[in-house]
């Protein structure tokens, strides 16, 4: 089964109630109307994977300011993880080797 959107656009989703939310989640956040937060985690919880729910999510979290939470929901959960692994780590090779920290300059 195809899910299309009302501009008769395909979506690719697992479920078309997922879509459905997702959706109403859009033109809540595009009116600027409450309830979009919901609809968007409604959305992700009955289809995980799907892609558009996530940014849309990410995009509601970077209007709003709540920067970390957006770049975790951006880059759904398995990302996420892989993407701090892999910044820890860096960060502690840095920090290795590196004998002095730099100081901030101060302006006279």
């Amino acid at each position: 089964m195809e899910i299309k959107d009302r501009f008769d656009l395909s979506i690719t989703a697992a479920s078309r109630v997922a879509v459905d939310h997702y959706i109403v989640g859009l033109d809540l956040l595009l009116s600027a109307n409450t309830g979009a937060e919901e609809r968007f985690a409604r959305a992700i919880d009955i289809d995980p994977e799907f892609a558009l729910a996530h940014v849309a999510y990410a995009r509601l979290l970077q209007l709003q300011a709540r920067m970390p939470e957006a770049r975790r929901a951006a880059l759904g959960p398995e990302r996420w993880a892989a993407v701090s692994r892999s910044a820890n780590d860096s960060m502690s090779r840095r920090s290795l080797s590196r004998s002095k920290v730099p100081r901030p300059r101060r302006w006279r």
